[in-house]
């Protein structure tokens, strides 16, 4: 071999060697998973012949044997419950090539168990559910739902103050196509100890997973791990973190809670790892180190989540159901949850198409003062218009969606649809005051495509306004050189 060729393999040998361990020092890259928007999907006809539900959507059904589904109760501002759930059976029928027939033989039969979930929802008359899959010795099982990811954890939210039935679908599967991940979703119609309850959407929970959070796996054994937490209301938290923003007192009515690990694999160590390291992470934002903060906290992913919230007018976002996640070598990042109260769908009162409402939350109340952060919200934000975040676009895609839900949509309305006659209202199932509620279903869509035209156009109009919180006017006496 002469020298030339002996120079080089051992060039392409030193790269090779290179690479691989860049590979195991950072892992591989995350990629974006391809969507399936199930709208987009065929639609088989149903046969009318026969008792029982038919669908053109999966069917499932829940069988928990004459036990009620335990509902927790607030009480002094704490949640009050007898238990956390009960033992179900559940079948699917899921098949997406195919229409179903609650007559057929399921595609799995498995135990689970479930319980009623939400904040405000849990006291709707048509509630949602979370449901766990597991064996007869109840140990984790997974399974997927109509062509989803296998995994053991999934929700049942039943569309309900959303009179149009799409706000959380149209939201999960916009930011789906924006940012690394959001919960991917799938309609079904729910039966519930042989009561048809209507529309459902099927909803990935926020879990670690390959297919969901992709963050790696937590060991009991080290101090250090990968975590999901959530800002919520701080009664609400199981593993509540002391962290800086906490004890400082500058996280409002909020408090983080550890999600991932859960409570039977978070360890003190672990516990006192992600304190200190999110702590570490706020100090830095607080003290107006924006050059410092980035090598920790992934701007892209808390721009998109920022336009994604602020576009669909999301006003718990930030404070409320708000999950970020952190892999040992990676940045903060988050995952949307929960449009129910979006596009002016709050139950207490009207919330317009004007203002911000990200501005004065934990971590984006300091990020919106760095200039960088809201270049790069201002390009993203008018790159997203020219697409995906078109009003034409999304009032097409709604359209879509209803005309793909066709017959379930008036099975769902033969069971609630007496929410449209407003005769006799409680505050509870309407929102306040009460001629903010439609009174038939084509206007509830109509409410929700005409906020869309207006939010975007007050966003084109005023999105160059966030500028004014990292004008050097209001920063310069704290900014770090």
């Amino acid at each position: 071999m002469g020298r030339l060729m002996r120079r080089k393999v051992i060039y392409v040998t030193t790269l090779m060697c290179l690479f691989l361990f860049i590979i195991l020092a950072v892992g591989l890259p995350k990629h974006h998973h391809q969507r399936v928007h199930h709208h987009q999907l065929p639609s088989y006809p149903t046969k009318k012949e026969g008792k029982g539900l038919k669908s053109h959507l999966p069917i499932i059904s829940i069988d928990t044997n004459h036990q009620t589904i335990p509902l927790v109760m607030k009480e002094a501002g704490k949640y009050i419950k007898e238990k956390d759930n009960v033992s179900a059976k559940v079948e699917l029928r899921d098949q997406l090539d195919r229409p179903h027939d609650i007559n057929e033989k399921p595609r799995v039969t498995t135990k689970a168990l479930v319980t009623y979930r939400g904040n405000s929802s849990r006291y709707f008359d048509k509630k949602s559910l979370k449901i766990k899959f597991v064996t007869k010795n109840l140990d984790k099982k997974e399974h997927g739902i109509a062509g989803m990811s296998k995994e053991s954890e999934w929700v049942l939210h039943g569309p309900f103050l959303d009179r149009s039935l799409v706000r959380n679908y149209l939201s999960y599967n916009i930011a789906g196509e924006i940012m690394d991940y959001a919960p991917n979703v799938r309609y079904c119609e729910l039966i519930v100890n042989k009561t048809y309850q209507g529309l459902y959407l099927v909803v990935e929970s926020i879990e670690q997973g390959k297919k969901r959070v992709d963050i790696e796996e937590s060991d009991k054994k080290l101090h250090k791990t990968p975590y999901i937490v959530a800002w919520d209301r701080e009664h609400k938290a199981e593993q509540k973190l002391d962290n800086y923003l906490h004890y400082s007192h500058q996280a409002g009515v909020s408090a983080l809670d550890v999600k991932y690990p859960g409570k039977n694999r978070l360890t003190s160590g672990q516990l006192a790892f992600i304190n200190k390291d999110i702590s570490r992470i706020e100090k830095i934002l607080y003290s107006y180190d924006f050059n410092q903060y980035p090598k920790y906290i992934d701007r892209q992913s808390f721009a998109d989540y920022f336009i994604i919230n602020e576009f669909f007018r999301n006003v718990d976002a930030g404070k409320f159901s708000t999950y970020l996640y952190k892999d040992l070598r990676g940045k903060f990042k988050l995952v949307v949850w929960d449009f129910n109260n979006a596009f002016d769908n709050q139950i207490e009162g009207r919330v317009d198409e004007a203002d911000f409402t990200l501005t004065d939350v934990p971590w984006f109340s300091m990020l919106v003062k760095d200039r960088e952060f809201i270049d790069l919200v201002i390009q993203r934000y008018r790159e997203l218009r020219q697409g995906i975040l078109a009003t034409d676009y999304l009032n097409a895609y709604i359209d879509e969606t209803v005309s793909f839900l066709g017959p379930a949509i008036e099975r769902n309305n033969d069971k609630w649809g007496y929410v449209y006659q407003l005769e006799q209202t409680d505050t509870r199932n309407y929102l306040l005051p009460l001629d903010r509620n439609m009174t038939s279903y084509d206007q509830s869509v109509d409410q929700l495509k005409n906020f869309i035209r207006r939010r975007g156009r007050w966003l084109d109009k005023h999105i160059e306004t966030l500028y004014q919180y990292s004008a050097p006017s209001k920063n310069d006496n704290t900014t770090l050189e």
